[in-house]
Order: structure tokens, then sequence, then C-alpha cells
């Protein structure tokens, strides 16, 4: 590599990738909405603020995670941005490791087109700007591959220093999420296949166990299991039904290669499309600078797909979610600059052409995702807004809307949240209704777009009763998470 090349290329990617990367993702903000938010906002505030750590549920584990919203909470106040602002930087940091990956294995031009292929990646682009974990695991997986790669090329001291941090990365990515881990298979499979490999990685694998061990030993000294916190994750998620195996394991390929129910569209864009031929020209062509790409991809692919629930028979799999696919996204995109790569070296033309065609699909289905965020968003997030200048009160509604209103009033109390999902989800009577207040009440509207529609007020057929003040209306299209208008009555002393 020339170092005119060099310093082109670094230039390209802090001028204009890295800016685009940012205006997409700001363009496309979410902010808080996902399904574990209310958790997640409630601990980091609570940390925020000098309060205890709670460990009694698996959530309450990942300090990797809680730790750094603590930190954005106290700088920056309990809001929006501040909650996502750790994800968001570790999205862009993402679109910079994947330059430095891609040019460390194949040059400056295969790290620019990897770095514009995630920098526009749909996935990336409409979940960095949520509480979406595993943005933030795909960048401190990438951090630790590039460590470990860095550590690779040079000896003595600064290659242990380099070992030592790859392997704490990866340490940090487990209290993150437990599935984090996953890559030190990738990377075992990879010293296998190198050379003197497992003599020369060593201290990596010796710093991970170390670490791995230390965090089981605190475990027990907290709970009096060293794994407390596999049991307490396991406990809560979701569960197998038997008979179902073959479309759970139909999952994951389903949602690659075809659009999603929820958004309507390719929630990965053309990435994993692009991806296939790019592994297979990669085998074929005995890329040896690819092999750790090609593990990566295929590694944790078999694992998120055949890896069991449990040990033992009969055969249970992992529980599948869509955004643990992210996991897949940078050493596939890479892939994909590769072949970019050598197609421009035949024909400059066919290579534009195909680079931009994956970079229209992403745009249009990030633009997509994030279009229907912000539509299933809305209703809540106006309504709290309104509900927030109004005299303070009590206020009946359904969970989500009560953990939103938490979270909008940074959990100040003023205004009395009245928790009644069980008669919500139990079947709601004109008697029972009549019986609601002195306060406001909120019905209808969106919470989301994966919100059952059972966990919602919904008056339904159901009239308000004749002496409820209606306060505000908020309209929007019907849409499967919003079958009617969201409405806010004051109901007076019953």
């Amino acid at each position: 590599m020339l170092p005119s090349q060099a310093r082109n290329s670094t230039l390209a990617l802090w001028a204009v990738i890295l800016p685009a990367a940012l205006v997409l993702r700001l363009a496309r903000f979410v902010g808080w909405g996902l399904g574990d938010d209310a958790y997640f906002a409630w601990i980091a505030n609570r940390l925020a603020r000098g309060g205890p750590l709670d460990l009694d549920f698996g959530v309450g584990y990942r300090l990797g995670l809680h730790l750094p919203n603590a930190l954005s909470f106290a700088l920056f106040g309990t809001n929006d941005v501040a909650f996502v602002l750790y994800p968001l930087l570790c999205s862009l940091g993402t679109v910079l490791l994947a330059y430095c990956i891609g040019r460390r294995i194949a040059g400056p031009g295969v790290g620019l087109i990897g770095a514009t292929l995630l920098a526009f990646s749909s996935f990336d682009v409409a979940f960095a700007s949520t509480m979406t974990i595993d943005v933030v695991v795909a960048f401190l997986s990438a951090l630790t591959v590039l460590l470990f790669l860095k550590a690779e090329e040079v000896s003595g001291r600064l290659a242990s220093l380099l070992w030592s941090l790859s392997a704490l990365t990866l340490g940090f990515a487990y209290m993150v999420k437990i599935p984090a881990l996953a890559l030190a298979g990738v990377l075992a499979l990879y010293t296998a296949t190198t050379p003197r490999g497992f003599v020369r990685h060593a201290p990596f694998y010796a710093v991970l166990t170390a670490v791995w061990a230390g965090l089981c030993l605190a475990d027990y000294v907290h709970s009096g299991r060293f794994l407390n916190y596999w049991i307490l994750e396991r406990a809560c998620a979701p569960k197998y039904v038997p008979g179902h195996l073959a479309q759970v394991l139909a999952y994951y390929p389903r949602v690659m290669f075809l659009p999603a129910v929820t958004f309507d569209t390719l929630v990965f864009g053309l990435s994993f499309h692009a991806a296939v031929p790019a592994l297979a020209y990669a085998l074929f062509a005995r890329l040896r600078q690819c092999r750790l790409l090609v593990l990566w991809v295929s590694g944790l692919f078999l694992f998120f797909e055949f890896l069991p629930g449990r040990l033992g028979l009969p055969y249970e799999p992992l529980p599948r979610f869509l955004r643990y696919l992210d996991a897949l996204i940078v050493p596939s995109l890479l892939l994909v600059a590769v072949a970019l790569d050598a197609l421009a070296s035949r024909s400059r033309l066919a290579a534009s052409g195909a680079l931009v065609v994956l970079l229209a699909s992403s745009t249009a289905a990030g633009g997509r995702i994030a279009a229907v965020y912000h539509d299933a968003l809305r209703d809540e997030r106006l309504a709290a807004s309104f509900l927030e200048s109004l005299p303070a009160d009590a206020v009946f509604t359904d969970n989500r809307l009560f953990d939103r209103l938490n979270f909008q009033q940074a959990y100040s109390g003023r205004l009395h949240l009245v928790w009644m999902q069980t008669h919500i989800e139990q079947g709601r009577t004109p008697a029972w209704l009549a019986a609601l207040g002195p306060g406001y009440v909120v019905t209808g509207g969106a919470r989301g777009p994966e919100v059952s529609r059972h966990a919602v007020f919904e008056l339904g057929s159901l009239r308000p009763p004749p002496l409820w003040l209606l306060l505000n209306t908020i309209e929007g299209a019907p849409q499967p998470w919003r079958r009617e208008p969201l409405q806010i009555f004051y109901a007076p002393q019953p």
C-alpha cells in the first residue's frame, strides 16, 4: 500500500463516510421505545443517582450496558438522546473498526468499501439510535477482532498488552450479553487453523479465562452460584414450544433473505444476499486473508442457528431474535467488500453498479424501519408530553404508557401512575371503567410495532362513562399497532 493511498483512504473515511453515517443515524433517530427499555432506563437512572445495583434478575448483571448508560444520564440527564447515546457512538465506532479491519486484511480499498456499506447498513442505521444491545456488542466484537489481529503482528510487551486488551474487550461484551462469548469460539477456530496458533495466541485465552473465572467467582460471592448470571437470564428468556422445530430453525434464514412482516421490508437490505456469493468467492478463490471473516460469519451463524438451549434430549433450540443477526453484519459486509474490490479490478462499472444497488436497498430499508418506529411510538410520546403539561394527578393507563411516563418525567413521581395491567388483560367492563378515578385516563393509540394488542388499554366497543371529560385526542392512521385513536380523559371521583 502506497503512503498516498493510505492518506487518501483515511481522508475519505473521516471527511465523507463517518459524517454520512452520523447524518443517516440522526435522520432515523428513534430513542426510548424497545421492549426492554423500561428496565434498562430505570436501572441506569437509579445508578446515575447513586442507587444500588439490583442483581436479583439477569438484566441487572449487564454492567457493560448499565454503567455507560448511567454515566450518560449523569452527564446529560434522563432523556431520549442520553439513553441511546451509547449505542449510537458504538454504531459509528463500528464503521471505523470495519475500515481498520478491512484495510488490515485486504488493503485500503476493501476498508473503504466495507466502511461505506456499514455506514449505510439498514439495520445499523435504523437501530443505532435505540437501546439495541446487539449494536453495542457488534462494536465490542469488532474491537476484539482488531486488537487480536494487531497483536498477531507484533511481539514482546506490546503484543502482551494487545492480547490482554482484546480479551478484556470480549469480557466486557459478555457483561452486555452472554452470547457475545460465541466470538471466543470463532477465534479458537481461527487459532486452530493458524500455524503454532495456540502457542502464539495463548496470552489471549489465558486472560479471557481469567476474566471469565473472576466474574464467575464474583457471582458466587454475591449469589452463592458461579453461573447465577446465566441462570437468571435463562429463567426470563422465551421458552421453546415443542412441535415447532422446523419453524424455529427457518427463522434466521427467513429474516435474512425475506421481508419482515412487521416492517414490510428487508431488514438487512441486500446485505446477506450479497454476502452469500461473496462467501463462496472467498472459499473457492482460497483467499487466506479472508479466513477469519469466513469463520466469523459461518461460525456465529451456526452457533445461533443450532446451539441447543439446554443440554439433553429432546433438542431445544436457543430463542430467536432478529437483532442477533447484527453479529454477522461486519464480517458479511467485509466479505462483500473483498468481492467488490476484486470485481472492480475487472470492471469498475459493474462493481460501482453493485455498490449503488446495495446502498440504495439499505437506505430504503432503513428508512422504512425507522418510519414504522416513528409512527408506532408517536402516540405515547405525544400523550406523555400532554400529561406532563397538566396539573399533577393520578394517571390510569397500561404498563407501556406507564413506563414511558416514568421515563419522560425522569422518574420524579410528579404524576402518580396507577398500575392496572391485570384488569386490562383480563377484560374491561363498563362497571370497571366507571370505578376509575379521580385522575387522567389514557386509552387507545399505538405503543410500539411489536406490543400485543391485549396489553394496550383500549375502549374497543365500550363507551367512556358519561362523567369522563375528554381532554385530548391523538389521531393516527389505522395500523396493526394502532386500532383506535389515543384519547385522554379526566375521570372525577367515582
